[in-house]
């Protein structure tokens, strides 16, 4: 995310109070958000969370700064616990029972003998702004547009927002259980990492065609079978991408990206397509963040201007000027 990204989610965004699952986390030399956060979470989007809850933007991430690493975390049900006074005590609002039925996968708010282990969710507090959407809301903490509806009955809204009207963002996220206190990963490990899928729209914008053809894909001698039918359903995929059917060739490449049995070669085309998707829908904080990975396994990454999407090229171009920018010197004029 651009600075001014995370400068204006600091400025919006209130911590939450402290919950069971949280870490603290001493920044050092070199670190970054995005770091951090795949570090943590393993995906760099992510990093949402941290400038939430520390309501800190990038240049005041200096050397020593202790940050809040939030974490969903377990509940252990106890006698006498109903789903309502679970809620009321630990969620802030008895109505939450309901989310956290769903979350769960309870049959029945009855469904919670003792010993039961349930998925607590972590809280993030977002102030309403001009502009603001549920369902970009839900694009920005969740990646996924549709989960709106989770946080309008987790707030109990209507059908509009109100300006410095202030929501309580619940994340429910198994992969965050169980945080310890850690080093980020290195850079190669990090690049390795799987980042999230990408959620479609129920009717997805026009996307933006890229018409490079689809290099055949080579299967190496003595591939496992599940690698090598990755490897055919990736093709598959990037062609029918290709051919204006983002409704199924984009969720074909989130699946892959999920099963995380491609590699080499087509594990870099994966990221590319991926981020072609992310830009089709309207998310261009995705775009970037596969781009970049893109490029982190293909350093010698480009795109036909001609045969590629202004709106893709635009994306693309921004993350490889940061890739390869290289940093001033002490002494050097920043305005020559």
């Amino acid at each position: 995310m651009t600075h001014s990204g995370y400068l204006c989610l600091a400025l919006l965004a209130v911590a939450a109070p402290a919950a069971a699952g949280e870490v603290t986390h001493t920044v050092a030399e070199g670190e970054t958000l995005e770091a951090i956060a795949k570090s943590y979470y393993g995906a760099a989007w992510k990093a949402v969370y941290l400038a939430t809850r520390n309501e800190v933007a990038p240049k005041e991430l200096v050397v020593g700064k202790k940050l809040i690493i939030p974490g969903s975390w377990i509940y252990v049900v106890k006698r006498g616990d109903s789903l309502t006074t679970i809620a009321k005590k630990r969620l802030g609002a008895e109505a939450r029972y309901t989310v956290l039925m769903r979350q769960n996968n309870l049959k029945s708010a009855s469904d919670i003998d003792a010993g039961r282990e349930l998925l607590m969710p972590f809280h993030l507090t977002h102030v309403v702004q001009n502009g603001d959407t549920l369902a970009g809301l839900a694009q920005r903490y969740y990646r996924n547009s549709k989960q709106a509806a989770l946080i309008k009955e987790y707030n109990s809204l209507g059908d509009t927002l109100k300006s410095n009207q202030r929501l309580t963002i619940p994340v429910f996220d198994s992969n965050t259980v169980a945080l310890k206190e850690r080093h980020p990963t290195p850079l190669a490990a990090a690049a390795a990492k799987v980042p999230p899928a990408i959620v479609p729209p129920a009717t997805p914008p026009a996307a933006a065609k890229e018409g490079t053809p689809v290099a055949s894909i080579v299967v190496m001698p003595g591939a496992d079978a599940l690698v090598v039918e990755a490897q055919a359903r990736l093709e598959a995929s990037i062609q029918t991408y290709q051919a204006g059917e983002f409704e199924v060739g984009c969720p074909g490449l989130e699946t892959l990206l999920k099963e995380n049995r491609v590699a080499g070669n087509d594990r870099a085309a994966l990221f590319k397509y991926l981020g072609f998707c992310a830009v089709a829908y309207g998310d261009l904080q995705g775009a970037r963040d596969y781009f970049r990975t893109w490029i982190e396994l293909a350093p010698k990454a480009s795109l036909d201007p001609v045969q590629t999407s202004p709106k893709i090229l635009a994306v693309f171009y921004d993350v490889m000027s940061e890739a390869r920018a290289e940093p001033k010197k002490p002494d050097e004029d920043p305005t020559e």
